[in-house]
């Protein structure tokens, strides 16, 4: 987690310095709206590898010229990080005020700012950009107060808000509303993240306390909710706060704890993530890790044939299956030492496609497997065999395996005290053995 409050530090400061109007790094777009009767004007901020090939998820704020742009752009930016994904690449737009209050309550010169907002705004988005479908609203202080009516609206286009230091007035009737709105909700699901600070205003941070009440009172299956509380004023909720919220947006996205097994994984990932998010994905050897910790740990060997059937449908391994060295050495943690055997020696056959390194450096797990089966007679033959695939580099020491395990187990005692004079006659200084253990071993 440090990591990533460093990546999320570091984009927020590049972002916040040197920004003349040649050096944005996001465009700045107009739109003559029929409803507001005005030129109007949108910051979009694009993924880095933007492509039209893919489909993108729009996160859409309110205060757009505010410096909340630019924490939600480096918190955006760090999540989707493939290292990390915990969130998709995705859009940003920041929708810029003229008259502010006036367009967030829907009065005077901003009566239309909604209709603005539905039929303009992600009209044009839309049709400018590859969007997956997926909008999301960021609201702060009168726009979160904003976001309870756009969540209302009939047509609401919006699956996702984030509310951060919302108000009620007093006897405002929209308390009403969003009760029965809790309670009557049956459409797609929609997630709602509320934010309240303790040292913001008390009128704030209560109304944050009566907004969880309300859903509390009626919770809805179809409305993924979440309410949570920071030592922060009305400013500084905005950072605070704006991390979690967007993990909990896309709380489904990238969470491999809703699939049990890899199987389900291989089932429901990828139409959960078109479902939720309108993303067409794809799997993962990432994701497999806690998959194939789990199946090592309850020696699954059904679900285990299942796991290396998966990766090789999907070419996960670096285009490809695992290796016989990597099955080998899933083989040997699940204890299935016959077959881990096989793997290695088809590593062997199958020489110009193995890893030397990798062969070498897990050369102890085929000669532990041939020990616990009680072969220990085939050891030097496999090893022989090793050092023949192996470089150069690698024959001294594998010189010296051959001779430790046979004069130390009794078995091809020639082959073993052949290969301890090469090492005596070849000796380099390395990191398996010295000129001392050489001698040991000759006095055995």
């Amino acid at each position: 987690m440090k990591t990533l409050l460093v990546q999320i530090l570091t984009l927020i400061s590049f972002a916040s310095f040197g920004q003349g109007v040649d050096s944005l790094d996001y465009e700045i777009k107009t739109i003559d709206s029929k409803h507001l009767d005005d030129e109007r004007t949108l910051k979009v901020y694009l993924p880095k590898n933007y492509t039209p090939k893919d489909r993108y998820p729009v996160i859409y704020m309110t205060d757009g010229s505010s410096q909340n742009f630019e924490v939600a752009k480096g918190y955006i930016n760090a999540l989707s990080l493939s290292d990390f994904n915990i969130i998709p690449p995705s859009i940003l737009v920041g929708i810029v005020h003229k008259k502010r209050n006036e367009e967030l309550k829907n009065i005077k010169s901003g009566e239309y700012f909604t209709e603005y907002l539905f039929q303009e705004v992600i009209q044009f988005i839309d049709s400018t950009y590859c969007t997956s479908g997926f909008n999301v609203m960021i609201g702060h202080s009168n726009g979160a107060e904003y976001n309870h009516k756009l969540l209302m609206r009939e047509g609401n286009p919006f699956n996702g808000f984030i509310t951060l230091s919302t108000y009620f007035q007093k006897n405002d009737p929209n308390r009403n509303r969003l009760s029965e709105f809790f309670e009557n909700y049956q459409g797609r699901t929609i997630y709602y993240f509320v934010a309240n600070g303790t040292k913001d205003a008390p009128s704030r941070f209560q109304a944050g306390n009566v907004l969880d009440s309300l859903y509390q009172n009626s919770p809805n299956q179809a409305i993924k909710f979440m309410k949570k509380e920071y030592e922060a004023n009305h400013l500084t909720i905005v950072p605070h706060a704006l991390l979690d919220g967007l993990k909990f947006i896309f709380q489904d996205y990238n969470n491999l704890e809703n699939y049990a097994s890899i199987v389900e994984y291989d089932e429901y990932y990828l139409t959960d993530l078109k479902k939720n998010y309108g993303l067409t994905g794809s799997f993962s050897m990432q994701d497999l890790d806690g998959y194939l910790s789990s199946i090592i740990q309850r020696k699954d060997k059904e679900e285990f044939k299942y796991f290396l059937d998966f990766v090789e449908k999907h070419k996960l391994w670096f285009g490809g299956g695992l290796d016989h060295v990597n099955i080998g050495n899933q083989y040997f943690a699940m204890e299935m030492y016959p077959e881990a055997i096989e793997s290695y020696n088809m590593a062997i056959e199958d020489s110009e496609k193995t890893d030397d390194r990798v062969f070498y450096y897990n050369i102890h797990r085929p000669v532990k497997s041939y020990v616990i089966e009680g072969r220990k007679d085939e050891v030097v033959d496999f090893l022989e065999k090793s050092r023949e695939i192996l470089p150069e580099e690698y024959y001294l020491r594998m010189s010296y395996r051959i001779a430790k395990f046979a004069i130390e187990n009794e078995v091809s005692v020639k082959k073993g005290r052949n290969a301890l004079e090469y090492c005596k006659a070849n000796y380099k200084k390395n990191s398996l053995f010295t000129r001392e253990d050489l001698a040991h071993l000759e006095k055995k």
